[in-house]
């Protein structure tokens, strides 16, 4: 591959450069560059303009960049040595470090995931400091329940990544999503729920959160649910946070033992309970402990009466 070393002025298009210590881009000028760019060791000072179409730019022994113009790099390889981030550099395709090379982003490495789903970050040297731009991203984000499931995925992989995806249903408290350690995750989605994946590096104290996702179910109209037999049963509040009441006038008018039975949508009971009817009336509360946000099934049976309502936990 050709390679040169050129005194900057004006406007460039250049297919191949080589910086062997250091370069400083003037404000006033600005560099398009479409191939190969290697600088090895020393500084990268741009206070003008500097675009990369295409190649990459091989930052080798170490390289520092700063300066107060633009850098918008397709392809950045760190190959060796120890660089810093000073100033901000916009990666619009993919950003590697290689085993030996540390990298300080500063927060000033920023992976363009905004301009472009193919932006991302390959680590496997030691990273530092907050990265832009890091996201996790969702094949769905909204659906017909009573569920469908989203495969998720963060634009950061390498050998010295270490994963862990979290839920939360309030974007405020979060909780391990156990066995997620993966860079992908498939989550079943039965309500409105938020995803997000805790980044951390095996050697080194780098870590961080992605944007939380927010996942949601669109229509309820299909959940399955048993037509009732006689009587007519109401939930309230309806959505709730996993406590509401049963009230209505269950089968005949009569008092009678009654059993109620919440499920999931997949037919799993979380909650059993017997309570007894007045003159066919029914008014008990319900608590339930520990349950995910979600679509379940109250039904209240008994006497050959079966009724089905619908609740929504948040």
């Amino acid at each position: 591959m050709k390679r040169a070393i050129v005194t900057l002025c004006g406007l460039f298009c250049i297919p191949a450069l080589h910086a062997q210590v250091s370069i400083n881009i003037k404000s006033g000028t600005a560099m398009v560059v479409n191939n190969e760019f290697v600088v090895s060791g020393g500084t990268f000072v741009n206070n003008g303009s500097y675009t990369a179409t295409s190649g990459e730019l091989d930052a080798n022994g170490g390289v520092a960049f700063s300066g107060t113009g633009t850098t918008a790099l397709y392809d950045v390889h760190f190959a060796s040595g120890a660089s810093v981030q000073n100033a901000e550099v916009s990666v619009y395709h993919t950003a590697t470090l290689d085993a030996g090379a540390q990298v300080d982003a500063n927060n000033n490495l920023f992976i363009r995931s905004d301009a472009g789903p193919g932006a991302s970050l390959v680590d496997n040297g030691a990273l530092l400091n907050n990265v832009k731009g890091i996201v996790a991203t969702a094949t769905v984000t909204t659906g017909a329940g009573p569920a469908y499931t989203s495969g998720l995925s963060v634009n950061i992989s390498g050998t010295e990544l270490q994963y862990q995806w979290q839920s939360s249903v309030d974007n405020a408290t979060w909780s391990n999503v156990a066995g997620a350690t993966n860079g992908t995750y498939t989550a079943l989605v039965n309500a409105t729920v938020y995803y997000r994946c805790s980044l951390a590096a095996a050697n080194t104290s780098w870590h961080e959160y992605t944007p939380a996702l927010k996942l949601q179910i669109t229509s309820l109209n299909a959940v399955p649910a048993a037509p009732a037999m006689g009587g007519n049963i109401s939930v309230f509040p309806n959505p709730n946070k996993g406590v509401f009441t049963i009230s209505g006038l269950f089968g005949r008018a009569t008092d009678e033992s009654a059993t109620i039975t919440i499920t999931d949508v997949l037919g799993k009971e979380v909650c059993q309970k017997q309570v007894m009817t007045v003159k066919g009336q029914i008014n008990t509360q319900i608590g339930l402990d520990n349950v995910v946000g979600g679509i379940y099934m109250v039904v209240v049976s008994g006497g050959g009466v079966r009724n089905v309502v619908r609740v929504v936990v948040e």
